[in-house]
């Protein structure tokens, strides 16, 4: 599982006042409702609070919540929006329905921020104690998670282990395990997907020794 580098400062990012990002194109399988029926009460108890909502999701309106729409990944403009989303949230909440390893999850881990995951489908175990699992079908597990991440100390807590668990988790790092258990030398470094989502240039690789084994 590798995933696309949302780099952000966690020391200089505002922890003062809860931002919930919300990032899916299924809004029923990645239970937008459910986040949403959350949200309603954790504004009622934290009026500064806000949900910002990406992807396919229905015409909100309501206290707190601003829909961004679908972001494609093609859409390099619509990409940095995205980052600054990343950057200035401090949750990232995706208690999908089911979701055996979303890419998600660490891209907002990458930026520092903790993660509300489903307990459905192993997606949880990606973070460590840089997530917080919950049922997606119990509405309760999904609002306590978002009331204990209202806390700044916790928030900011939470989201230096999930920025230090996605370090290793890049599609370059995936890269390089594989390229190692096949025993195939790489002669220059692998390189970053920039940061404008263009791809990044394939490494020149020595020639072929024949000593690749295959993975178990």
């Amino acid at each position: 599982m590798g995933h696309r580098p949302r780099n952000s400062s966690t020391a200089s990012r505002d922890w003062s006042k809860p931002r919930f990002l919300f990032v899916g194109l299924d809004w029923q399988r990645k239970n937008g409702a459910a986040v949403l029926e959350a949200f309603e009460r954790v504004h009622r108890l934290f009026p500064d609070a806000t949900l910002h909502l990406v992807g396919k999701h229905p015409r909100i309106q309501g206290p707190g919540v601003i829909g961004h729409g679908q972001i494609p990944r093609s859409d390099l403009q619509g990409q940095r929006r995205l980052d600054r989303l990343y950057a200035t949230a401090t949750a990232f909440v995706l208690p999908s329905r089911f979701d055996p390893s979303p890419i998600s999850y660490l891209e907002a881990a990458s930026a520092g921020l903790p993660v509300i995951a489903t307990a459905v489908g192993g997606a949880g175990e990606l973070l460590g104690e840089g997530s917080i699992t919950v049922d997606p079908m119990e509405p309760e597990e999904i609002l306590d998670a978002m009331i204990r991440l209202c806390r700044p100390e916790e928030a900011m807590r939470l989201g230096e282990r999930a920025k230090q668990a996605a370090a290793t988790s890049r599609w370059t790092d995936v890269a390089s395990r594989i390229i190692a258990e096949l025993g195939i030398r790489v002669t220059t470094p692998l390189l970053d997907r920039t940061a404008d989502g263009t791809s990044f240039k394939q490494p020149p690789l020595a020639p072929w020794s024949g000593t690749a084994r295959m993975p178990r």
